[in-house]
């Protein structure tokens, strides 16, 4: 079992609805039997950036569909709602089914989107998805879960295969997200190192009791530091685990730039010396230390909670410091100590 923010972000993708006939499936597993009655994603468009949107955005229909043969959406509709002015719904829209459906657990579904404007190719709007750039760096994720699919006027359904691309929504049961995935975006442009007084952390505070093994954490390394270090500090800043990783296990953040971002973030599991008990609802933080003045590299995503969508991880955000000792919420876009930030890091729990 894992806990934490266990999904990898580096950047968001866009998908146009519509344009060249396309149609847009968010394939999901369900984890337990549920009413839906509402959906809430990413309706991207923008006046000022081309790529986003053409005209009026459209007329979007959003349905839950059952799931066939190929893990596939069927023709089976669940749920449907309908959008006739996308471009004034707001990015974030949250929209009510005309009738709730029944969704049961361990069951595959599709959330599909589709554009039934008369002129799809001049009216369209997109849905944001979160990316990554290497694929292997979902292994968390059940194989058909959360995965976004499409199909064109030329080709029928199909799953990105360039990037593993990851649906950004919610499904509500009345006024609570039960399912879904809710990153924002991923604040790749904002990393921050560990080295030497550069520390980060994770604070949280658990909603159930654990007992921890160990951590996976996300990042990358420049150049050949010491020994990542990665300690659970309890609330009285005691270290109550412990385990350090290797730089040779740890992937070099490579000089190849896709769309201006640097490659080479993966997962690397900590071990600690001896299983910890979290307890429920006090505060704990995950501690990333290196003593070498060559660097780790780490960079949080920004959590939906606020825009209503199902938290990264409850009750958490990230911090960092530069001198060993004052500690801040992360600096992203130009906004200082933001607390809506979640490390890409996850707890193995036993």
């Amino acid at each position: 079992m894992i806990y934490g923010n266990h999904i990898a972000g580096d950047t968001l993708h866009n998908v146009r609805v519509g344009i060249y006939g396309i149609e847009v499936s968010f394939r999901f597993i369900c984890d337990f039997n549920t009413t839906i009655s509402h959906i809430r994603y990413y309706n991207i468009f923008s006046k000022d950036k081309p790529g986003y949107h053409l005209g009026t955005g459209g007329k979007i229909r959003i349905q839950i569909r059952e799931n066939g043969d190929g893990n596939i959406p069927t023709d089976k509709v669940l749920a449907t709602v309908d959008i006739n002015e996308p471009l004034l719904v707001g990015h974030f829209p949250l929209l009510e089914f005309t009738k709730p459906c029944q969704l049961e657990a361990d069951k595959i579904y599709h959330i599909v989107f589709s554009n039934f404007d008369a002129e799809p190719e001049k009216n369209h709007v997109s849905v944001n998805c979160m990316v990554v750039f290497e694929q292997k760096t979902q292994p968390f994720l059940r194989e058909n879960d959360l995965k976004t699919l499409f199909k064109s006027r030329y080709n029928g359904w199909q799953q990105f295969s360039k990037d593993w691309l990851v649906p950004i929504f919610s499904l509500y049961n009345g006024s609570v997200p039960v399912l879904g995935y809710g990153g924002m975006e991923s604040w790749v442009r904002e990393p921050r190192e560990i080295s030497v007084n550069k520390k980060v952390r994770e604070r949280f505070f658990s909603k159930i009791d654990l007992t921890v093994a160990g951590a996976f954490v996300r990042l990358g390394k420049n150049g050949l530091p010491k020994d990542l270090r990665v300690s659970l500090v309890n609330r009285h800043q005691s270290v109550i685990a412990k385990g350090t990783v290797s730089p040779f296990l740890v992937k070099s953040i490579s000089t190849t730039i896709i769309n201006g971002f640097r490659l080479g973030h993966d997962w690397v599991l900590v071990k600690f010396n001896k299983p910890a008990k979290v307890k429920k609802d006090e505060e704990h933080f995950i501690l990333l230390e290196n003593d070498g003045y060559d660097s780790y590299e780490i960079y949080p995503i920004r959590d939906g909670e606020q825009f209503g969508f199902n938290p990264l991880w409850k009750n958490s955000y990230a911090e960092y410091c530069l001198d060993g000792k004052n500690w801040r919420g992360w600096d992203a876009w130009g906004n200082p100590n933001q607390k809506i930030g979640k490390l890409q890091i996850c707890l193995q729990v036993v």
